[in-house]
């Protein structure tokens, strides 16, 4: 079976996630405050937990017969 491409939202979520954590490595490199520490790291928690989720809940539903045959009528069913 080929490798399909990324979808333009997994592509978006990864980009998101890899910004976010260079803001928190970079944060954690140059800040002096416990409080920017906190802060930068309960946003990137956040944010990962939410993109974690939302995977979950994609790869969840994904074989749902509403999304099949939402998927059909588009087109692209896969067998």
């Amino acid at each position: 079976m080929a490798r399909r491409p990324l979808h333009t939202m997994t592509k978006i979520r990864w980009l998101v996630l890899t910004v976010g954590t260079l803001a928190l490595a970079l944060t954690v490199a140059l800040a002096d405050s416990v409080t920017a520490l906190f802060v930068a790291g309960y946003a990137w928690t956040l944010g990962a937990a939410t993109l974690l989720i939302a995977e979950w809940i994609i790869a969840r539903t994904r074989n749902h017969p509403q999304v099949r045959m939402a998927n059909a009528r588009a087109g692209s069913l896969e067998r």
